[in-house]
C-alpha cells in the first residue's frame, strides 16, 4: 500500500499511512490518486528525472560535451521509462544490461548509416522491421522494442562520421 496521509484504523496518527479510506483524504486527493493508488507512476517518474539530471550533468560538466549530454537525455528516457520487463529484479537487471549493449550497437549502426539519407531510410526500415518484429520472440523483446528504436532514431537521423562515435557511445 502507498503511503500517503493517515490512516485512521491504526493507533496514534503518523504510525500507518494509507491512501484510500473515505476519512483519511479529501475529495481532490482521492481523485488524484485515483487512477494510480500505488504511485507507480510517480515513482517511476521520481526515478527519471533524478537519473536523467545526473546523466546530464555528467555530461556537461564532467565530461564537457553537449552530444554526449543529448544521447545521456535519450538513453535515460529510453531506460527508464520506453523499456518495460517482466520478471523478478535479477531478470530485469540483466535485460537493462542487455538492452544497454544492444543499444550501444544500434548508437553505432545508426552512426555509420547516418552520412548517406539514403542508407539512413533504408537502414530505418530494416532495423525498425527488426526490432518491431523481434518482439514476438518474448516478452523482455517485446517490452524493449521502443527504447531500441530510439537508440537507433536519435544517431541515424543526426549527420556524424565514425570519428564521432566515441563521443555519443561515452558510459553515462
Amino acid at each position: 500500500m502507498a503511503t500517503i496521509g493517515p490512516d485512521p484504523r491504526s493507533g496514534p496518527p503518523g504510525d500507518r499511512l494509507a491512501v484510500d479510506g473515505p476519512a483519511s483524504h479529501s475529495a481532490p486527493v482521492r481523485w488524484l490518486l485515483a487512477p494510480d493508488p500505488e504511485l507507480d507512476a510517480m515513482t517511476k517518474a521520481a526515478k527519471l528525472a533524478v537519473v536523467t539530471c545526473v546523466a546530464l550533468w555528467l555530461s556537461v560538466a564532467v565530461i564537457g560535451d553537449p552530444a554526449v549530454a543529448t544521447f545521456a537525455a535519450f538513453r535515460s528516457v529510453a531506460l527508464l521509462l520506453f523499456a518495460d520487463f517482466p520478471g523478478d529484479r535479477s531478470s530485469r537487471l540483466g535485460a537493462y544490461v542487455l538492452l544497454t549493449v544492444v543499444g550501444a550497437l544500434l548508437i553505432v549502426a545508426g552512426t555509420l548509416a547516418s552520412r548517406a539519407p539514403w542508407l539512413a531510410v533504408v537502414s530505418m526500415a530494416v532495423v525498425g522491421f527488426g526490432i518491431i518484429f523481434s518482439g514476438v520472440l518474448s516478452a523482455a523483446i517485446a517490452g524493449a522494442g521502443r527504447a531500441g528504436l530510439l537508440a537507433f532514431v536519435l544517431p541515424v537521423t543526426i549527420a556524424a562520421g565514425p570519428d564521432e562515435i566515441p563521443a555519443c557511445c561515452t558510459p553515462t
